[in-house]
Protein backbone atom coordinates (compact mmCIF):
# COMPACT_ATOMS: atom_id res chain seq x y z
CA UNK A 1 0.00 0.00 0.00
CA UNK A 2 1.64 3.28 -0.98
CA UNK A 3 1.67 6.28 1.25
CA UNK A 4 -0.82 8.38 -0.41
CA UNK A 5 -3.52 5.54 -0.53
CA UNK A 6 -2.26 5.20 3.02
CA UNK A 7 -3.37 8.63 3.62
CA UNK A 8 -6.11 8.64 1.69
CA UNK A 9 -8.16 5.77 3.65
CA UNK A 10 -7.17 7.66 7.00
CA UNK A 11 -9.10 10.53 6.03
CA UNK A 12 -12.01 8.96 4.75
CA UNK A 13 -12.05 7.24 8.54
CA UNK A 14 -11.40 10.18 10.36
CA UNK A 15 -14.10 12.26 8.06
CA UNK A 16 -16.40 9.01 8.54
CA UNK A 17 -16.61 10.13 12.46
CA UNK A 18 -18.94 12.98 11.12
CA UNK A 19 -21.72 11.08 10.34
CA UNK A 20 -25.22 12.42 10.58
CA UNK A 21 -28.27 10.39 11.11
CA UNK A 22 -31.64 11.61 10.66
CA UNK A 23 -33.69 13.43 13.48
CA UNK A 24 -36.96 11.64 14.76
CA UNK A 25 -40.01 12.88 13.50
CA UNK A 26 -38.34 14.96 10.70
CA UNK A 27 -36.09 15.00 7.55
CA UNK A 28 -33.50 17.49 9.55
CA UNK A 29 -30.26 15.68 10.31
CA UNK A 30 -28.23 15.90 13.23
CA UNK A 31 -24.20 16.24 13.44
CA UNK A 32 -22.69 14.14 15.50
CA UNK A 33 -19.16 15.33 16.25
CA UNK A 34 -15.98 13.56 18.32
CA UNK A 35 -15.60 15.37 21.08
CA UNK A 36 -11.84 17.30 22.05
CA UNK A 37 -10.47 18.08 25.36
CA UNK A 38 -8.89 21.11 25.00
CA UNK A 39 -6.78 21.58 28.07
CA UNK A 40 -6.68 24.60 30.45
CA UNK A 41 -4.41 27.53 30.08
CA UNK A 42 -1.97 27.77 32.48
CA UNK A 43 0.18 30.71 31.26
CA UNK A 44 -0.26 34.29 32.69
CA UNK A 45 1.17 37.79 32.62
CA UNK A 46 3.07 39.80 35.30
CA UNK A 47 2.59 43.04 34.81
CA UNK A 48 5.21 45.75 35.53
CA UNK A 49 3.25 48.57 34.50
CA UNK A 50 -0.64 48.99 33.12
CA UNK A 51 0.12 51.21 30.52
CA UNK A 52 -1.25 49.89 27.04
CA UNK A 53 -2.35 47.22 29.02
CA UNK A 54 -5.26 46.25 26.38
CA UNK A 55 -2.65 46.76 23.28
CA UNK A 56 0.26 44.30 24.67
CA UNK A 57 -2.86 41.50 25.98
CA UNK A 58 -4.11 42.21 22.71
CA UNK A 59 -0.48 40.58 20.82
CA UNK A 60 -0.80 38.36 23.13
CA UNK A 61 -3.98 36.77 22.36
CA UNK A 62 -5.20 33.69 23.54
CA UNK A 63 -1.60 32.57 25.25
CA UNK A 64 -2.03 33.82 28.27
CA UNK A 65 -5.28 33.62 30.48
CA UNK A 66 -4.09 35.27 33.55
CA UNK A 67 -2.64 38.33 34.95
CA UNK A 68 -1.16 39.62 38.38
CA UNK A 69 0.12 43.38 39.58
CA UNK A 70 0.78 45.13 42.16
CA UNK A 71 -1.80 46.96 43.87
CA UNK A 72 -2.29 48.42 47.51
CA UNK A 73 -5.37 48.63 49.40
CA UNK A 74 -7.68 46.96 46.47
CA UNK A 75 -8.62 43.96 44.88
CA UNK A 76 -7.58 43.14 41.63
CA UNK A 77 -10.69 43.11 38.74
CA UNK A 78 -10.69 41.08 35.52
CA UNK A 79 -9.43 43.16 32.96
CA UNK A 80 -8.30 42.69 29.43
CA UNK A 81 -10.07 39.72 28.99
CA UNK A 82 -7.93 37.70 31.53
CA UNK A 83 -8.46 36.91 35.06
CA UNK A 84 -7.05 38.68 38.05
CA UNK A 85 -4.71 36.80 40.36
CA UNK A 86 -4.71 38.30 44.09
CA UNK A 87 -1.66 38.70 45.56
CA UNK A 88 -0.80 40.31 49.30
CA UNK A 89 2.49 41.61 47.38
CA UNK A 90 3.79 44.13 50.34
CA UNK A 91 -0.05 45.13 51.09
CA UNK A 92 0.15 45.12 55.16
CA UNK A 93 0.79 47.23 57.43
CA UNK A 94 1.08 46.87 61.51
CA UNK A 95 1.35 48.34 64.97
CA UNK A 96 1.61 47.72 68.80
CA UNK A 97 -1.93 46.90 70.53
CA UNK A 98 -2.07 49.95 73.07
CA UNK A 99 -2.28 47.35 75.88
CA UNK A 100 -0.96 44.74 75.49
CA UNK A 101 2.22 45.41 72.77
CA UNK A 102 1.11 42.62 70.45
CA UNK A 103 1.42 43.01 66.70
CA UNK A 104 -1.76 43.66 64.93
CA UNK A 105 -1.66 43.48 61.23
CA UNK A 106 -3.58 45.62 58.91
CA UNK A 107 -3.98 44.28 55.40
CA UNK A 108 -6.43 45.98 52.91
CA UNK A 109 -6.35 43.73 50.20
CA UNK A 110 -6.90 40.68 51.68
CA UNK A 111 -9.40 42.11 54.24
CA UNK A 112 -11.49 43.59 51.06
CA UNK A 113 -12.15 39.78 49.59
CA UNK A 114 -15.41 37.60 50.70
CA UNK A 115 -14.57 35.37 53.44
CA UNK A 116 -15.52 32.81 51.92
CA UNK A 117 -13.06 33.52 49.14
CA UNK A 118 -11.26 30.33 47.56
CA UNK A 119 -9.03 31.71 44.93
CA UNK A 120 -5.77 31.79 44.09
CA UNK A 121 -3.85 34.34 46.62
CA UNK A 122 0.28 35.20 46.45
CA UNK A 123 0.95 35.64 49.86
CA UNK A 124 4.69 37.28 49.92
CA UNK A 125 6.68 38.91 47.03
CA UNK A 126 10.56 37.61 46.95
CA UNK A 127 10.35 38.67 51.35
CA UNK A 128 13.79 36.35 51.27
CA UNK A 129 15.93 39.72 49.47
CA UNK A 130 16.93 41.75 52.33
CA UNK A 131 17.57 38.16 54.41
CA UNK A 132 20.50 37.80 51.83
CA UNK A 133 21.25 41.44 51.95
CA UNK A 134 19.75 42.57 48.54
CA UNK A 135 17.20 45.64 48.09
CA UNK A 136 13.71 44.34 49.17
CA UNK A 137 10.68 43.45 48.10
CA UNK A 138 8.15 42.85 50.99
CA UNK A 139 11.05 42.83 53.52
CA UNK A 140 9.81 40.63 56.03
CA UNK A 141 11.77 38.43 57.84
CA UNK A 142 10.86 34.25 58.14
CA UNK A 143 9.38 34.95 61.36
CA UNK A 144 7.13 38.14 60.72
CA UNK A 145 5.99 36.29 57.72
CA UNK A 146 4.97 33.47 59.59
CA UNK A 147 2.88 35.81 61.36
CA UNK A 148 1.31 37.27 58.00
CA UNK A 149 0.39 33.96 56.99
CA UNK A 150 -1.07 32.94 59.94
CA UNK A 151 -3.55 36.24 60.00
CA UNK A 152 -4.43 35.25 56.51
CA UNK A 153 -5.17 31.69 56.76
CA UNK A 154 -7.83 32.67 59.38
CA UNK A 155 -8.92 35.63 57.61
CA UNK A 156 -9.75 33.61 54.38
CA UNK A 157 -9.78 30.11 55.72
CA UNK A 158 -10.50 28.65 52.27
CA UNK A 159 -8.07 30.56 49.73
CA UNK A 160 -5.78 28.75 47.56
CA UNK A 161 -2.71 30.46 49.15
CA UNK A 162 0.93 30.35 47.28
CA UNK A 163 3.76 30.31 49.71
CA UNK A 164 6.21 33.44 49.83
CA UNK A 165 8.06 33.77 46.08
CA UNK A 166 11.45 32.39 46.59
CA UNK A 167 14.39 33.85 44.72
CA UNK A 168 17.51 32.34 43.35
CA UNK A 169 19.61 33.65 46.59
CA UNK A 170 17.23 31.12 48.61
CA UNK A 171 17.67 28.62 46.15
CA UNK A 172 21.60 28.99 45.57
CA UNK A 173 21.52 28.76 49.57
CA UNK A 174 19.35 25.15 49.90
CA UNK A 175 16.11 27.54 50.55
CA UNK A 176 17.51 28.65 54.13
CA UNK A 177 15.29 31.34 54.36
CA UNK A 178 11.94 29.37 53.73
CA UNK A 179 12.93 26.92 56.22
CA UNK A 180 13.25 28.97 58.85
CA UNK A 181 9.80 30.30 57.59
CA UNK A 182 8.57 27.08 57.81
CA UNK A 183 9.73 26.40 61.34
CA UNK A 184 8.15 29.24 62.57
CA UNK A 185 4.93 28.74 60.79
CA UNK A 186 4.83 25.04 62.71
CA UNK A 187 5.94 26.76 66.35
CA UNK A 188 3.30 29.36 65.72
CA UNK A 189 0.27 27.32 64.48
CA UNK A 190 1.10 23.71 65.62
CA UNK A 191 0.91 22.41 62.05
CA UNK A 192 3.27 22.76 58.80
CA UNK A 193 2.51 26.02 56.21
CA UNK A 194 -1.29 25.29 54.69
CA UNK A 195 -0.31 26.17 51.70
CA UNK A 196 -1.68 25.35 48.02
CA UNK A 197 1.52 25.74 45.60
CA UNK A 198 5.42 26.92 46.12
CA UNK A 199 6.37 29.66 44.07
CA UNK A 200 10.40 30.64 43.07
CA UNK A 201 10.36 33.41 40.56
CA UNK A 202 12.80 32.17 37.56
CA UNK A 203 15.06 34.28 35.86
CA UNK A 204 18.16 31.95 35.70
CA UNK A 205 19.65 32.09 32.59
CA UNK A 206 21.31 29.16 32.36
CA UNK A 207 20.83 25.44 32.99
CA UNK A 208 17.93 23.42 33.83
CA UNK A 209 14.61 25.73 33.82
CA UNK A 210 13.55 22.63 36.33
CA UNK A 211 16.10 22.56 38.50
CA UNK A 212 15.18 25.03 41.09
CA UNK A 213 11.74 23.14 40.75
CA UNK A 214 13.38 19.75 41.38
CA UNK A 215 14.95 21.16 44.48
CA UNK A 216 12.32 22.44 45.96
CA UNK A 217 10.53 19.62 45.76
CA UNK A 218 12.81 17.44 47.17
CA UNK A 219 13.25 20.03 49.68
CA UNK A 220 9.49 19.44 50.69
CA UNK A 221 9.91 15.72 50.09
CA UNK A 222 12.13 16.10 53.20
CA UNK A 223 9.39 17.67 55.24
CA UNK A 224 6.84 15.52 54.66
CA UNK A 225 4.98 17.15 51.76
CA UNK A 226 4.85 14.68 48.48
CA UNK A 227 3.61 15.71 45.37
CA UNK A 228 3.66 19.73 45.88
CA UNK A 229 2.55 21.91 42.91
CA UNK A 230 4.51 25.22 41.67
CA UNK A 231 2.60 28.26 40.95
CA UNK A 232 5.31 30.53 39.19
CA UNK A 233 4.53 34.30 39.99
CA UNK A 234 7.31 35.58 37.50
CA UNK A 235 9.35 34.72 35.51
CA UNK A 236 11.98 36.10 32.51
CA UNK A 237 14.29 35.15 29.81
CA UNK A 238 16.86 37.50 27.94
CA UNK A 239 17.34 35.30 24.97
CA UNK A 240 15.16 33.94 22.42
CA UNK A 241 16.49 30.33 22.95
CA UNK A 242 16.37 31.04 26.42
CA UNK A 243 12.41 31.72 26.16
CA UNK A 244 11.18 29.28 24.49
CA UNK A 245 13.33 26.89 26.71
CA UNK A 246 11.52 28.01 29.35
CA UNK A 247 8.04 28.17 28.40
CA UNK A 248 8.21 24.86 26.89
CA UNK A 249 9.36 23.78 30.28
CA UNK A 250 6.91 25.30 32.05
CA UNK A 251 4.08 23.93 29.93
CA UNK A 252 4.80 20.64 29.95
CA UNK A 253 5.75 20.08 33.75
CA UNK A 254 2.66 18.34 35.30
CA UNK A 255 4.25 20.42 38.52
CA UNK A 256 3.26 23.56 37.54
CA UNK A 257 0.07 25.06 37.75
CA UNK A 258 0.67 28.21 36.58
CA UNK A 259 3.78 30.57 35.20
CA UNK A 260 3.48 34.38 34.50
CA UNK A 261 5.54 35.88 32.36
CA UNK A 262 7.45 39.02 33.84
CA UNK A 263 6.87 41.17 30.87
CA UNK A 264 9.32 43.70 32.45
CA UNK A 265 7.13 47.04 29.99
CA UNK A 266 9.85 49.58 29.31
CA UNK A 267 12.57 49.16 32.24
CA UNK A 268 15.87 47.45 32.72
CA UNK A 269 16.91 44.29 34.20
CA UNK A 270 20.92 43.51 35.43
CA UNK A 271 21.77 46.75 33.35
CA UNK A 272 19.88 45.84 29.95
CA UNK A 273 16.54 45.62 29.03
CA UNK A 274 16.81 41.50 28.08
CA UNK A 275 13.53 40.82 29.27
CA UNK A 276 11.55 43.19 27.75
CA UNK A 277 8.65 42.27 25.47
CA UNK A 278 6.84 44.72 24.02
CA UNK A 279 8.42 48.16 22.18
CA UNK A 280 6.65 51.23 20.83
CA UNK A 281 3.92 53.60 22.65
CA UNK A 282 0.15 53.58 22.05
CA UNK A 283 0.07 57.67 22.37
CA UNK A 284 3.37 57.68 19.34
CA UNK A 285 3.88 54.82 17.66
CA UNK A 286 2.29 51.24 17.54
CA UNK A 287 2.61 48.53 20.18
CA UNK A 288 4.92 45.76 18.25
CA UNK A 289 6.05 42.36 19.95
CA UNK A 290 10.33 42.62 20.89
CA UNK A 291 11.77 39.20 19.49
CA UNK A 292 11.49 37.79 22.67
CA UNK A 293 7.71 38.87 23.03
CA UNK A 294 7.13 36.34 19.66
CA UNK A 295 9.58 33.55 21.14
CA UNK A 296 6.92 33.48 23.97
CA UNK A 297 4.09 33.03 21.34
CA UNK A 298 6.50 30.78 19.37
CA UNK A 299 6.88 33.00 16.14
CA UNK A 300 9.81 32.75 14.29
CA UNK A 301 12.12 35.46 15.02
CA UNK A 302 11.82 38.96 12.56
CA UNK A 303 15.16 41.01 13.78
CA UNK A 304 17.05 42.07 16.85
CA UNK A 305 15.73 43.11 20.13
CA UNK A 306 15.90 46.74 20.44
CA UNK A 307 17.88 48.04 23.60
CA UNK A 308 17.17 51.51 23.37
CA UNK A 309 14.00 51.49 24.83
CA UNK A 310 13.62 54.31 27.61
CA UNK A 311 12.70 53.54 31.51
Amino acid sequence: MTATRLIKITLLVLLSIAITEPASGNNQHQQFLPMVSVPAPKAGVAFASHKDGQERVELLGDSVAYWRGWQRGGVAQDKWGLEATQSLWCDFYFHRHHSDGKLIYQMPTVEKLPKNFSGWLLLLNEPDLSYYGKPPQCAADPIRAAQIYSHVRQILPHAKIVAPAATEFDYKNDYEWLGLWWDEVVRITGQPPQVAAWDFHNYLQGGNPLAPYDALESWLNERGVTEPKFFISEWGACSVERMSEMKAAFDADERIVRHYIYEQYGATWDGGACIVMFEGDSRTDKIRLTELGRAFLGLAPVGEIRRDIAD
